[in-house]
C-alpha cells in the first residue's frame, strides 16, 4: 500500500512538471507514466545498502527532473534544485525526513558519487527498452 502511494505521488509530481513546462503529453495515461517511472526502479543498485540514505530511483528522478527544469548542468546545480524544491519533492515522497523531522536533501557529493559509479550502459538499455514498451502500448 505504501509503495503504491509513493509511486502515485511520483507520477503526480512528474505530471505537474510536464504541465508546468508545457511538455506535450497528449494521450499519455497515468499507466504510461508508471511504466516510465519504473525505468529507474529496475536499475541495479551498486551502492552498499547499509550506507544508503536515498533510494536509487529517487536520485535518478531528481536528476531527471533537474535536467527537465534546465537546472542539472552539474552535481552542484542538481543538489541546489533538490534544495529549492525540497518541500515539493517531499510532498511527493521523493525526499524523506530524518529522525529529527528535517527533510533530507542529497548533497552535490552524493550526486557526484552516484553519477561517477553508475553504469550508464545499464540506464541506456533500460531506457531504450522502456521507451519501446511505452510507445507500443
Amino acid at each position: 500500500m505504501k509503495n503504491t502511494k509513493v509511486l502515485i505521488n511520483k507520477l503526480s509530481f512528474l505530471n505537474d512538471i510536464i504541465v508546468k513546462y508545457d511538455i506535450k503529453s497528449t494521450n499519455i495515461s497515468p499507466r504510461k507514466y508508471s511504466q516510465f517511472i519504473h525505468l529507474f526502479s529496475s536499475l541495479k543498485d551498486f551502492r552498499i545498502k547499509k550506507k544508503c540514505s536515498y533510494k536509487l530511483e529517487n536520485l535518478m528522478l531528481i536528476i531527471f527532473l533537474a535536467k527537465m527544469a534546465e537546472e542539472g548542468d552539474s552535481c552542484t546545480s542538481i543538489a541546489r534544485y533538490a534544495y529549492l524544491k525540497k518541500d515539493e519533492l517531499f510532498s511527493y515522497g521523493i525526499l524523506e525526513k530524518n529522525e529529527d523531522g528535517e527533510i533530507m536533501i542529497p548533497s552535490h557529493d552524493c550526486f557526484r558519487y552516484f553519477l561517477m559509479n553508475f553504469d550508464s550502459n545499464e540506464l541506456k538499455e533500460a531506457f531504450i527498452n522502456r521507451i519501446v514498451k511505452f510507445m507500443n502500448n
